[in-house]
C-alpha cells in the first residue's frame, strides 16, 4: 500500500497566498507614499490629517492580513505544533515588527512573512515525505525476529490462546 505524500500548501495555493500578500503590501506602500507626498506638498498641513489616516490604514491592512492568513494557514493544516513552530513564530513576530515601524512599513513585510512560512512548511513536508519513504523508515518498521508480532484483531488473539 503506497502512502500519499504530504503537501499541506500546494504550489497553486502558495502562488495565491503570495499574490494576495504582494497586493496588500503594494496597497500599504501606495498609501504611505501618497500620504508622505501630500504632507510634504502642503508644508506639513496635510500631515495633521494624512499621517493618522496612514497609520489607521496600515493598522487595518495589517490586522486583516494577519487574521486572514492565519485562518488560511489553519485551513491548510499549518499549526504551531510542528517541528518549525519556533521559526514560524519568529517569522510572524519579525513581519509584525517590519509592519509596525513607520519607515519600514513600506517594505513588503506581509509578503516576507507569508513566503517564509510557506517555505518552512514545504520544507517540513519534504522532510516528512523523505523520512516516510526512506530505507531507514522501512528498516525501523520491519518485523523483528526476536519480538512476536501483535495480532491484528481480537479473533486472532483468541486463536493464539
Amino acid at each position: 500500500m503506497k502512502e500519499e505524500k504530504r503537501e499541506r500548501i500546494s504550489l497553486v495555493t502558495a502562488g495565491f497566498m503570495t499574490g494576495i500578500a504582494l497586493l496588500l503590501d503594494a496597497f500599504q506602500a501606495i498609501v504611505s507614499i501618497a500620504m508622505g507626498v501630500t504632507a510634504a506638498a502642503t508644508a506639513g498641513v496635510g500631515a495633521t490629517v494624512g499621517v493618522p489616516i496612514m497609520f489607521l490604514t496600515d493598522w487595518m491592512v495589517d490586522m486583516v492580513a494577519g487574521v486572514g492568513f492565519w485562518v488560511w494557514f489553519l485551513l491548510c493544516d499549518v499549526n504551531l505544533n510542528g517541528k518549525n513552530a519556533g521559526a514560524i513564530i519568529t517569522n510572524t513576530v519579525l513581519s509584525a515588527v517590519i509592519e509596525a515601524v513607520p519607515l519600514l512599513d513600506v517594505l513588503p513585510g506581509i509578503t516576507f512573512g507569508v513566503v517564509r512560512t510557506i517555505l518552512l512548511v514545504r520544507a517540513e513536508d519534504a522532510l516528512y515525505n523523505e523520512s516516510r519513504n526512506s530505507g531507514v523508515a522501512r528498516f525501523l518498521n520491519r518485523p523483528h525476529p526476536h519480538r512476536p508480532q501483535q495480532p491484528a484483531n481480537d479473533d486472532a488473539m483468541q486463536e493464539a490462546a
